[in-house]
């Protein structure tokens, strides 16, 4: 990724907070407090620059049950561990997430602790670009708290520093398991005009089957939104492409098990249902991928992307080359996917109409903090200060 070609609205901080920003990479020492909440456990650094300034860098670790195991994940995923970062200064807070969820592109549980232990001991690298290359999730929860600590401290939303006019709403799909094995009837009541299944677990045969037998279930205008995950060859993924043109199918993601620019484009072109790539963005030359765009979409998580701003130039570019660019949740907390939805606010105003992957706080049965709102298949932002919420 070469950050250098991205062009785009860029954030503007204030002097104060691009000190903050400097400070944090450059100047550190480490005091040492723990403190623990009903979820979390704090382990406070404090960073100073200079006598007058002091910095609070907090790391909050957060264990959280599921109702059941979550379908984007190849292993038993059962609970969600991360970290709520914290920034504290001038008497203002920021909060960011780092969730690690390696299968998604980002580092590992032990790599993304490693790095904040780092962090605790001053051991930081020389340039956020870095962060971001090495531990994708670290760098994401750290940008997000600053650009938390920056829109609380202007007293506005945090997606009004990413573009000028955000949207006030965004469609969303909705989560039902997999083709033949769903929770279909639930998301057609909830009103989500696009609901996501995983296919690749079974035969694509039978596979097209269970879709078939679920089609006379759904409301007249709500599509179905595949995920193979990888799991076909160029021929499987043909196969079942050809023979499932006629069902009400919005896109597949991740078809291929070997994917290459070329075997992408040449599916894209033989079939009318829109392609999508997701994991497989990290194993893709960018600038070719932005050239030739062999698919007519991209979907963004910004956990495995490093943060907010790179995933906004990313959808950027994805729009000029042609691309709807959707943004996604690798199943972050609540506070987390507050911030995410303040992304998507913020690519909405420029690439509308699309169905974000954010509806993914009630596979949760603890929090950290209230979900973003949804009525309708629609998510509906506030206008609180940055993320609007406080784990």
């Amino acid at each position: 990724m070469n950050p250098g070609n991205m062009t785009g609205f860029m954030v503007q901080f204030t002097p104060t907070a691009e000190a903050i920003l400097s400070e944090i990479l450059h100047q550190h020492q480490q005091v040492c407090a723990i403190s623990h909440n009903a979820h979390l456990i704090c382990v406070n650094t404090e960073i100073f620059s200079h006598p007058m300034t002091r910095i609070q860098l907090l790391f909050h670790p957060y264990e959280l049950p599921l109702r059941e195991t979550w379908p984007g994940s190849s292993s038993s995923l059962e609970r969600r561990k991360g970290w709520i970062l914290e920034i504290r200064h001038d008497g203002h807070r920021g909060f960011g997430e780092c969730a690690p969820l390696p299968e998604t592109g980002t580092e590992n549980h032990r790599a993304a602790e490693r790095q904040l232990a780092g962090l605790a001991a001053g051991n930081l690298p020389a340039a956020t670009d870095e962060l971001a290359r090495h531990t994708p999730a670290v760098s994401c929860g750290i940008e997000m708290a600053l650009l938390d600590l920056e829109a609380r401290r202007q007293g506005v939303a945090l997606r009004r520093l990413l573009v000028r006019s955000p949207a006030a709403s965004f469609r969303v799909n909705g989560l039902s398991g997999s083709a033949c094995r769903n929770h279909l009837a639930k998301a057609c009541h909830e009103g989500f005009e696009v609901i996501k299944l995983k296919v690749g677990h079974g035969s694509w045969e039978e596979e097209l089957r269970c879709l078939e037998s679920l089609v006379p279930q759904l409301p007249r205008e709500t599509r179905l939104r595949l995920d193979a995950n990888g799991a076909w060859d160029i021929t499987t993924a043909h196969r079942f492409l050809a023979a499932a043109e006629s069902l009400p199918i919005e896109s597949v993601e991740e078809p291929l098990a070997q994917p290459t620019l070329e075997s992408l484009k040449a599916l894209q072109q033989e079939t009318c249902i829109p392609l999508a790539i997701d994991e497989s963005l990290h194993r893709l030359d960018l600038e070719t991928l932005f050239a030739h765009a062999p698919v007519q979409r991209l979907v963004l998580k910004p956990m495995t992307l490093g943060g907010l701003k790179r995933t906004l130039q990313l959808a950027r570019r994805a729009v000029e080359a042609g691309m709807e660019p959707v943004v996604t949740s690798t199943l972050e907390s609540s506070i987390g996917l507050h911030a995410l939805c303040e992304l998507a606010s913020a690519v909405e105003s420029f690439s509308p109409g699309s169905h974000h992957g954010l509806a993914t706080s009630e596979w949760f049965l603890e929090d950290l903090a209230a979900p973003p709102r949804i009525e309708r298949g629609r998510i509906f932002l506030h206008d609180r200060p940055g993320i609007g919420v406080t784990p």
